[in-house]
């Protein structure tokens, strides 16, 4: 089992790789590995879909624009967050690890931090989906404000802000939105993340001494392509009385191309498409990321693996005061 979670976790952070802060070379063709082709592309209805499952209780119609804008919560703020990645080998089933958790995030004076509060790790194997011990003392706080369009940490980069973990990172679930004069245009946003053995070293140096210097780092960055899909005005109950939001859907799209020589040849591609919805009150209401992902690899000459697998990444409003809030069943 300890062999089969090492494995999963290191799909998970597929991108997280010794020399990941060189450029990666580009994949070669088809016939000598080259992977972007091979990698499924997720469809837009599927992340509709997951929409629809996630709010029951909200009542979803067409709804005029409004200028997108981020704000600090007048209240407490809590997400449900899930990650799942699952991929199939040659010859053998499909196995996987899935990582349910909940997220906090407390506003003072003008920042919001970030505290993860539960965790669940779940291996995927054989059909069966089994679960394995976690703790949430391994992720520190993190601390953000905004500028209104983006999200910026301080005093990072850190473990649950920017780097991919069993977790994805929150930088990668809260996208830049377009500023008002382009809103109806797409538009670029560079993600970026960091690997988790970075971010733990900073963490630990800054335990000892939080006013200590922090290298410069070059981390791994992705050019999403982001459009407002379309604008809506959400409903629900509270209590007796129907509430309401405008909000907007946004989506994106992005790739990940990798190629390593050392310490042995291997190739990845991702296609990844996401979803999100932000309501004129300055709340994400919900995210979600999905992928294709194909890899190859060889440890001797002449031989060659290949995997196929899709990755998931999820984000639920659960709690707030002025919002829709989401369901908190992840399956039925």
């Amino acid at each position: 089992m300890a062999l089969l979670l090492a494995s999963a976790v290191g799909l998970l952070c597929t991108t997280a790789c010794d020399g990941c802060d060189r450029p990666p070379a580009p994949p070669g063709s088809e016939a000598d590995g080259g992977v972007l082709d091979l990698a499924s592309d997720p469809k837009p209805e599927e992340l509709d879909a997951t929409w629809v499952a996630a709010s029951p209780s909200v009542q979803t119609s067409k709804g005029e624009p409004f200028s997108l804008k981020y704000t600090i919560p007048k209240c407490s703020v809590r997400y449900g967050i899930r990650s799942k990645i699952v991929s199939e080998l040659e010859g053998r089933g499909p196995a996987g690890v899935e990582v349910e958790g909940e997220i906090v995030g407390n506003p003072d004076a003008g920042h919001l931090t970030w505290q993860l509060t539960k965790l669940k790790t779940f291996l995927l194997h054989d059909g069966e989906r089994e679960e394995k011990e976690s703790s949430v003392g391994d992720w520190s706080p993190a601390l953000v404000h905004t500028d209104g369009l983006r999200w910026i940490e301080e005093q990072g980069p850190g473990t649950l802000w920017a780097a991919h973990t069993v977790l994805p990172p929150l930088s990668g679930l809260f996208p830049d939105l377009p500023a008002a004069e382009s809103a109806e245009k797409p538009y670029t946003f560079t993600l970026t993340k960091y690997q988790r053995a970075t971010t733990a070293k900073i963490e630990a140096r800054r335990a000892k001494d939080p006013d200590a210097a922090v290298p410069v780092i070059r981390p791994e960055e992705h050019e999403v392509t982001m459009s407002v899909a379309s604008w809506h005005t959400l409903r629900w109950k509270e209590g007796d009385e129907q509430q309401s939001v405008r909000a907007a859907v946004l989506t994106g799209t992005w790739t990940t191309e990798q190629h390593k020589i050392d310490p042995h040849e291997s190739r990845l591609a991702e296609r990844w498409r996401s979803r999100f919805v932000v309501a004129d009150n300055g709340r994400l209401i919900h995210a979600l990321a999905v992928a294709g992902r194909y890899q190859w690899w060889k440890l001797a000459p002449g031989e060659r693996n290949t995997k196929q697998g899709n990755t998931e990444m999820e984000l639920r409003l659960l709690e707030d005061c002025g919002s829709p809030v989401l369901s908190q069943k992840w399956r039925e």
